[in-house]
């Protein structure tokens, strides 16, 4: 029986069409490849709290000719998206159900108290595990013993659900209950069988 299901933000609670840096190319003319050098590099210490996202992107907005100001691109990149409104209403018929709902998510400070105050995420879920302010991401056994630690039940009683086949692949091998997420329909008919 499961007891706690963990939610990804990105591609399961929050869906896009598309990558971030293409709509960026889109509307601004920003090549993909120069957006991307970023989010391999200095992003990954932002999303655990080493580095501030708005000093490591003020150098790439000016080599990008960025002509705004570095919270107006800010602003662009966290509004790209929306909130899967059908999930959120889920979340809320599963926590009635006495499931408990934990978001798990390898983001930056800023975006996420943007999306925080945006959505009212901490009403929404139970727990909020975010690696900017633990210091590490998904998949790593940190985080996957941190999620154990406040789902407070069984490893087999959780239900670790992700869009990347890689930490389905590991949070697997610890002992998680897994779902690989395509579709909120897939999903739901995952849930309502177990």
């Amino acid at each position: 029986m499961i007891r706690a299901v963990i939610f990804d933000l990105d591609g399961m609670v929050h869906i896009t069409k598309g990558l971030f840096s293409e709509q960026l190319s889109k509307e601004y003319g920003i090549k993909k490849e120069a957006v991307s050098e970023f989010f391999k590099n200095e992003y990954q210490l932002c999303r655990i709290g080493k580095l501030d996202a708005k000093e490591a992107l003020q150098p790439y907005l000016e080599r990008w000719g960025w002509k705004k100001t570095v919270e107006e691109f800010m602003q662009f990149w966290y509004d790209y998206g929306d909130i899967d409104e059908e999930m959120i209403e889920y979340v809320h018929q599963l926590r009635m159900r006495g499931i408990k709902c934990i978001l798990c998510t390898n983001n930056e400070r800023y975006r996420m108290k943007h999306l925080i105050k945006k959505y009212a995420l901490n009403d929404v879920f139970d727990e909020l595990l975010m690696s900017y302010e633990l210091g590490y991401c998904k998949p790593e056994e940190k985080m996957l013993l941190k999620i154990a630690d406040v789902a407070w039940c069984e490893k087999d009683q959780i239900l670790f659900c992700d869009d990347k086949e890689e930490s389905i692949r590991i949070a697997q091998a610890f002992g998680f209950g897994t779902h690989r997420y395509r579709s909120f329909e897939d999903f739901r008919t995952r849930l309502e069988r177990i």
